[in-house]
């Protein structure tokens, strides 16, 4: 069998053609360079041109003859949709901070999470539809609104209605686990339309229609989970990009304290954690200390000084640094008001191998911290510990700090585009009588 996954980022989108049997891929990308000038909160992308993008690509891995594509996409995100199927605005992505804006004493997200108990952040489509309700932004023409990733699978199958999968229903917010649908009474009770939110399929193998070829978009962390694990039931998955993020599978929707839950496959679920400032903590650091040499009169470029203070922390791998770094130097999806700090320092050790190293941990140790809240709360105690990201992947020192917290080896994913590879494998599991975690164990055997 032969899949082709597609995955819409946010600065890049990729493709890959895999043959399930031979286990050959072929991988195209390209940037994506849909961004909109818009007003000083509002991040937009043009759909058209995403669209326009993606289809290059599946053109020139000639996805008519695949047996199916699988989309993953950005997650959060919607773009306004005519009884059609045809966008009426942007892409308002996951990045947009309309929800941020001051009401009623807070915020927009605030109020929403507030008044119905779910949580909700700026970004989040359920948010920006709610803002735009209010200040009477609704597109002209709008009678829905979707993902970037459901736009594309309407185009490639000739819709105009879009049905979304359970994850990224969930990830636009205002969704009710327990009746698989968006909570349209909590929705009507704040003034908006409740038909104006998409249907949503219900949680179950899901059978593509006879003449269609694209299966329904599903969330790029529930790809990326998928395009990464060999064994579904027991991994614990850490990816470090821009952000931070802990993630592993249950049978069970489990409401937890910090965290998330979010839909995967065929009644399964992904207990996760986030962190704003996973990576991107280390390239905090890493300004910081060119900016001390561009004072001092020397010039590095950005590969050669993450080179450096990366042997610099390799050679105290298996230590612990003196400074304790908080590494929420964007605060949290809960509280984006926190801010980092560094602890500790002496008059000797404010080095800068302390400094990276204290880093590491200090990002480690946030995401480590939730994962035993999420453990305990879930049941589940994963044994195999999966990593996988540049942050992890470039620098041995901080897969180490995970090693030590967890006390267990880390494996490095092999996926380079991970989403990419889950959208394709989420496309063979819709064409297979397999559940996801059987199909990766014959897959992988």
């Amino acid at each position: 069998m032969t899949t082709i996954g597609m995955d819409i980022g946010t600065s890049s989108i990729c493709a890959v053609k895999y043959n399930w049997d031979s286990h050959q891929a072929e991988t195209l990308s390209v940037k994506n360079d849909a961004a909109m000038p818009g007003r000083r909160f509002e991040y937009l992308q043009n759909a058209n041109l995403i669209r326009s993008r993606a289809q290059e690509l599946l053109d020139a891995l000639d996805y008519t003859r695949a047996d199916a594509v699988g989309i993953s996409s950005q997650m959060h995100g919607i773009v306004y949709l005519d009884s059609a199927g045809s966008p009426v605005s942007p892409l308002i992505t996951w990045q947009d901070q309309r929800g941020n804006e001051a009401y009623r004493g807070g915020s927009y997200a605030s109020f929403l999470s507030s008044e119905t108990g779910y949580f909700l952040a700026t970004g989040f489509g359920a948010v920006t539809h709610f803002y735009n309700t209010v200040n009477h932004a609704i597109p002209a023409g709008a009678k829905t609104f979707c993902t970037i990733g459901d736009y594309l699978q309407l185009c490639l199958n000739r819709e105009a209605v879009p049905r979304l999968h359970p994850s990224q229903a969930a990830a636009l917010g205002l969704y009710d686990f327990s009746a698989g649908d968006f909570d349209r009474e909590a929705i009507r009770a704040l003034g908006m339309d409740p038909s104006c939110f998409p249907e949503v399929l219900p949680d179950g193998k899901i059978q593509l229609p006879e003449g269609k070829q694209a299966f329904p978009s599903i969330g790029d962390h529930q790809a990326s989970f998928l395009g990464s694990v060999r064994d579904l039931e027991n991994t614990v998955l850490v990816n470090l990009g821009t952000g931070g993020q802990i993630s592993f599978c249950t049978d069970a929707y489990t409401k937890t304290s910090v965290g998330d839950t979010r839909p995967l496959l065929d009644g399964k679920y992904l207990c996760s954690y986030s962190s704003l400032c996973g990576g991107r903590s280390y390239a905090v650091i890493h300004h910081f200390i060119q900016d001390v040499l561009a004072a001092c009169g020397f010039s590095l470029s950005d590969e050669e000084l993450y080179e450096k203070l990366g042997r610099l922390a390799s050679a105290q791998a298996g230590t612990d640094s003196p400074l304790s770094v908080d590494t929420r130097f964007c605060g949290t999806r809960e509280n984006t008001a926190l801010r980092g700090s560094i602890a500790g320092i002496s008059d000797v050790n404010l080095t800068a191998a302390n400094l990276v190293l204290g880093t590491f941990q200090g990002a480690a140790e946030e995401l480590y911290a939730a994962f035993q809240i999420l453990s305990a709360e879930s049941g589940i105690t994963p044994s195999v510990l999966l990593g996988s990201g540049n942050g992890l992947i470039r620098n041995k020192a901080w897969a180490a700090v995970f090693e030590r917290l967890f006390q267990m080896p880390m494996q490095l994913s092999a996926q380079k585009e991970a989403a990419a590879f889950g959208a394709a494998f989420a496309a063979c599991y819709g064409k297979s009588d397999k559940t996801p975690g059987e199909l990766l164990q014959q897959i992988w055997k």
